[in-house]
């Protein structure tokens, strides 16, 4: 239903990929308005992202971005892509220091989903 519609609202698929990593990682949430980190995973930082492409895309092609006022706060990235058959698959969690981030226009970073697999699997 999110990737159904499209590039559904970002706080709906970062609310379904933080509650993914309350159950299934056992992530610990982060109190409101912590900035940059989301919650913690075995005592350790982390910043969830949701992604909900409308199309099925290569991972080469998607990635999320991380805010330049939030870079460097949190010490793990965890994305859980839904993908339009409404099918998870989990990221991570990786540390953000190992992944090749790309400097992106108003101060963001991008980190592709190819990366933080070949990091993941590493």
């Amino acid at each position: 239903m999110l990737a159904k519609h499209g590039n559904y609202d970002i706080s709906i698929a970062g609310a379904v990929a933080e509650a993914y990593a309350e159950e299934t990682l056992g992530m610990v949430k982060a109190e409101a308005g912590l900035k940059g980190i989301d919650g913690w995973i075995n005592g350790r930082s982390v910043q969830v992202k949701g992604k909900a492409p409308r199309i099925d895309r290569h991972l080469s092609q998607l990635y999320v971005s991380i805010g330049k006022a939030s870079d460097g706060l949190a010490q793990h990235l965890f994305v859980l892509l839904i993908r339009p058959d409404m099918s998870f698959q989990p990221f991570g969690p990786v540390r953000i220091d190992r992944l090749p981030g790309r400097p992106h226009s108003h101060g963001h970073t991008r980190y592709y989903l190819h990366d933080i697999e070949k990091v993941a699997g590493s």
